[in-house]
């Protein structure tokens, strides 16, 4: 697992030309705590996998890909998101969402 910077993020997501799997999540919250084991374990085979590990409040990423909740795992490809999944309300993201990620990369 990778932690990308803002000023490394083009480079490393956006211009790799792979599905690249980033994971926004911030320190102080408790669901991205639980979420991250499993984001860590996920056996990725046909992608890139980086968590960015970012608070709200310092990093521009959050605007740029309107972050509205954490976790959020959202999937880039040739500089475009492929696929997304947003904390839901007091769960944040589960297995299945990861799942489900997985799924659409085979």
């Amino acid at each position: 697992m990778e932690h990308v910077t803002p000023e490394e993020f083009d480079s490393k997501v956006l211009g790799t030309g792979k599905k690249t799997v980033v994971l926004f999540y911030a320190t102080w919250c408790p669901y991205c705590s639980n979420f991250k084991p499993t984001f860590e374990s996920a056996k990725i085979q046909t992608a890139n996998k980086i968590a960015s590990i970012i608070d709200e409040d310092e990093n521009p990423l959050w605007d740029r890909f309107n972050i509205q909740s954490v976790p959020t795992m959202i999937v880039f490809q040739d500089g475009k998101i492929v696929s997304r999944r947003d904390a839901k309300k007091h769960v944040g993201l589960i297995k299945s969402d990861m799942d489900s990620i997985v799924t659409e990369l085979a």
